[in-house]
C-alpha cells in the first residue's frame, strides 16, 4: 500500500496549480475581454485488486475490483472562450463581439507571418495619427501649405498593436432586415498551419484611414473624422457626419495619389480604391490551442491549426453568420467574483485537508519509530 503522505503531496501540487488558476481568474474578472482558465484533474494512484472477465454462455461478465488510493494531478488546462457580457462605453472605437470570433492585431504594420499576429476579445481601440507625406503625389504636395497635417489614422489597441482590417465590395441585401454580402467572400484560410505563412492575400492589412488638413484649404480629407466615427454590425467604418467630409477613392496604401469626391448627407462608407473597410475577425478550428500571453492577448501555435479571417454580420460566411460587432460596447471578462470565490474556497479547504493528511501521516510514522526504539 502506498504511503498516504505521497498521495497527499501529489494532491497538494495539483491543488496549488488550481489555486493559481483561480487567483488569475479572480484578478482577471475586472479586465475587459479576459478569458478564464479551467483546470481538469485526473487520478495518479489507483489499484486494481482483480481484473474483469468477459461473460461466457449463461455466465455474466465480472467487473474488475479497482479503486483510487488517492492523489490527483492536473490533467489539462483550457481557456474558456464563452461569451462575456457586453457593456456600453459610449466610445465609438470600442468594439465588442457577439459570437466566437477574435479581433486580429499585428505587432508590425505589414505582417508577413502568423508570428506577427496577436488575437484578443478586448476591443478597446483608438485611432492614432501617424504623419506620412507619402500618401500624396508630388503634384498634390505642391498645393499643400506649410504646416499642414498629412498622414493616416491607424486603429490600434491599448498595447500599441495594429488592428487588422479587410476590404471587399459590399452589396446590400434585397430583403429587408437581412445583412448584405461581400463580393467576393472574404472567409478564407489565413495561415498555412505547416509553415505559419499568411495566405490571406493583400486585402488583409492594418486598418487605417488617410487624413489631410491643409491650412490653405486646398484639400481637406477626413480631417474631422474623429468626432464622426461610426462602426456598423459588420465592423464597417462609416462617417456619421455631413457631406463636408470628402472620401478618398484612391488606394492610398498602395498608390501615391489621392482623388476626392463628394459625399451625401446620409452616413456613407469610407473607401479606399472604391472598397469598403472592415475590422477583421478570426475563427479558429481549435481556439483552446492558442497560447495565452500577457493581458488578454493570444498567439497562434501548431496545436491551434488553420484559422479563417473574415467579416462579421455578413451572409455567406462562416464568420459572418456567427458573429456581430457591437460598436460602442466592450466585453466583460467571462469570470466573476461571484463564481470564482466559492470555487476558491473549495480549493483552499482541499489544500488544508491534504496538508493535515501529511501531518497525520508524519505523526503515525513518529509513533511507530518510538515503538521500535
Amino acid at each position: 500500500m502506498s504511503d498516504v503522505r505521497i498521495t497527499a503531496l501529489n494532491s497538494i501540487t495539483a491543488i496549488d496549480g488550481w489555486l493559481k488558476a483561480l487567483a488569475g481568474n479572480l484578478t482577471g474578472s475586472t479586465v475587459t475581454g479576459f478569458r478564464q482558465t479551467r483546470v481538469q484533474f485526473e487520478d495518479v494512484l489507483s489499484r486494481q485488486v482483480r481484473q474483469g472477465t468477459p461473460g461466457a454462455g449463461n455466465l455474466a461478465s465480472i467487473n474488475p475490483i479497482q479503486y483510487s488510493e488517492g492523489g490527483t494531478a492536473i490533467k489539462a488546462t483550457r481557456t474558456d472562450f464563452s461569451q462575456g457580457a457586453l457593456s456600453a462605453s459610449q466610445r465609438p472605437t470600442d468594439l465588442g463581439i457577439r459570437g466566437n470570433g477574435l479581433f486580429v492585431m499585428s505587432k508590425v504594420k505589414n505582417p508577413r507571418s502568423v508570428e506577427d499576429l496577436v488575437f484578443t476579445r478586448n476591443g478597446s481601440f483608438t485611432f492614432e495619427f501617424e504623419q506620412d507625406t507619402s500618401i500624396l503625389d508630388p503634384a498634390t504636395s505642391r498645393n499643400i501649405g506649410a504646416g499642414s497635417t498629412v498622414g493616416r489614422l491607424n486603429l490600434v489597441s491599448a498595447e500599441g498593436y495594429y488592428v487588422m482590417g479587410m476590404s471587399g465590395d459590399y452589396a446590400p441585401s434585397t430583403t429587408v432586415g437581412l445583412p448584405g454580402t461581400l463580393t467576393p467572400p472574404l472567409d478564407a484560410r489565413a495561415v498555412d498551419p505547416e509553415t505559419g505563412v499568411l495566405v490571406a492575400g493583400p486585402k488583409f492589412k492594418a486598418f487605417s484611414v488617410p487624413v489631410i488638413q491643409d491650412i490653405n484649404g486646398a484639400i481637406n480629407l477626413n480631417a474631422d473624422l474623429v468626432g464622426r466615427i461610426q462602426f456598423n454590425q459588420s465592423g464597417l467604418l462609416l462617417n456619421s457626419g455631413a457631406q463636408d467630409v470628402p472620401l478618398s477613392t484612391q488606394d492610398f496604401e498602395e498608390g501615391r495619389g489621392i482623388r476626392l469626391n463628394g459625399g451625401g448627407g446620409a452616413p456613407v462608407s469610407l473607401v479606399t480604391n472604391g472598397v469598403n473597410k472592415y475590422v477583421a475577425l478570426a475563427v479558429f478550428a481549435n481556439p483552446e490551442g492558442l497560447d495565452r500571453q500577457a493581458g488578454t492577448a493570444f498567439t497562434w501555435n501548431r496545436a491551434t491549426g488553420a484559422f479563417s479571417v473574415g467579416v462579421a454580420g455578413v451572409d455567406g460566411q462562416a464568420i459572418g453568420s456567427t458573429n456581430e460587432i457591437a460598436a460602442g460596447n466592450l466585453e466583460s471578462a467571462n469570470s466573476s467574483v461571484n463564481t470564482t470565490l466559492p470555487e476558491l474556497t473549495i480549493a483552499q479547504k482541499s489544500f488544508t485537508a491534504q496538508v493535515k493528511i501529511v501531518s497525520v501521516g508524519n505523526t503515525l510514522i513518529d509513533d511507530v519509530n518510538q515503538l521500535i526504539r
